[in-house]
């Protein structure tokens, strides 16, 4: 099964302008967001992209297992 998982990326707060301005910060985000794997040192496939809807930008997530995006 796959996970289309959507999240706000809010670019008003200052530690998300900060936190978020490379390609790195975000892949590194993505990755987080599945503690599991990080916690055994496994790596799964990952789509991911950056989008605008209504003038906000959303993190879009493709992925096999849901993740946590709480973190």
């Amino acid at each position: 099964m796959s996970y289309l998982s959507r999240v706000e990326i809010d670019y008003k707060k200052p530690s998300s302008l900060r936190d978020l301005k490379s390609v790195g910060a975000f892949h590194n985000w993505v990755e987080q967001s599945f503690p599991d794997e990080w916690e055994k040192h496994e790596r799964s496939r990952k789509l991911w992209r950056v989008d605008v809807l209504h003038g906000k930008h959303y993190l879009l997530i493709v992925s096999d297992s849901e993740p946590d995006l709480q973190r």
